[in-house]
């Protein structure tokens, strides 16, 4: 089991559609002070590839990194797709 299933995890039940998180969150959320290379390169936050642990926990949970700043120890996901209708909040009837 990946160290990042808990990001996974988490993204998976968030109901909204977009992130906007400080790296110390996703420390909460993963339990773990993130890799040096986090704070380092932009790339690590890339979709690209999709083959380490750390971004198949996103790409696997639904959502996209749409922008990163190590430097300021942020980034922005998006939900590439809706796939639990239970995500979706309730349709409003107008009569």
């Amino acid at each position: 089991m990946s160290k990042y299933v808990r990001l996974r995890d988490f993204l998976r039940r968030k109901p909204e559609l977009e992130w906007n998180a400080r790296f110390d969150e996703i420390e909460t959320v993963v339990g773990f002070t993130l890799p040096e290379s986090a704070s380092i390169h932009r790339s690590w936050w890339a979709n690209s590839g999709g083959k380490a642990a750390h971004q198949r926990a996103w790409l696997d949970a639904g959502w996209n990194v749409v922008s990163a700043d190590p430097s300021r120890r942020t980034v922005s996901f998006r939900r590439s797709r809706v796939s639990d209708a239970a995500l979706l909040p309730p349709a409003v009837s107008n009569g």
